[in-house]
């Protein structure tokens, strides 16, 4: 199976993204916590959109944020 953002390997039987990606996403996800917090509730989207417009936001970062948008939608 390829991952659905970058066409590498998917190892995990029940995942959609590479490794990469799936780190990615992880490190996010745990990242929002903190920013939940920090940010008195800011929500998923508009957490999404201030780390998609930082400037040292990388590129896996920025592409699960694209499929988030997506699938939000």
């Amino acid at each position: 199976m390829e991952c659905k953002l970058c066409r590498r390997e998917v190892r995990a039987k029940d995942g959609s993204l590479c490794d990469y990606h799936q780190d990615a996403r992880n490190s996010l996800r745990r990242a929002y916590e903190a920013w939940n917090i920090a940010y008195s509730g800011i929500s998923w989207r508009e957490y999404l959109n201030k780390v998609k417009a930082l400037e040292d936001t990388g590129a896996w970062i920025k592409d699960v944020i694209s499929l988030e948008d997506e699938n939000a939608d």
